[in-house]
């Protein structure tokens, strides 16, 4: 459905389906360009999550920290990386 057959009163922009890295990083992109964006999660947070404490891992190459810097997103995590001198 093109912008001019949408019901009167519906809202345009971007739907994300997940808050993820991928999910989230998008919706911080789309933010900084003027695009509205909702993004949807379906688990709430854990309520025994510690913040300062997150077990994932991930491993990132240069384009994709490129990305997260061109997003203002690295600073943030940039202390806690570690690179991988061997696989």
């Amino acid at each position: 459905m093109s912008a001019s057959e949408s019901p009167a009163g519906d809202a345009s922009g971007v739907l994300i389906v997940g808050g993820g890295l991928v999910g989230a990083s998008l919706a911080i992109a789309l933010d900084a360009a003027g695009i509205a964006a909702t993004l949807i999660e379906t688990a709430p947070p854990r309520a025994d999550a510690q913040p300062s404490y997150d077990e994932r891992n991930l491993a990132l190459a240069r384009a994709s920290v490129n990305g997260l810097e061109a997003i203002g997103v690295w600073c943030h995590a940039n202390a806690a990386a570690t690179p991988i001198q061997h696989i």
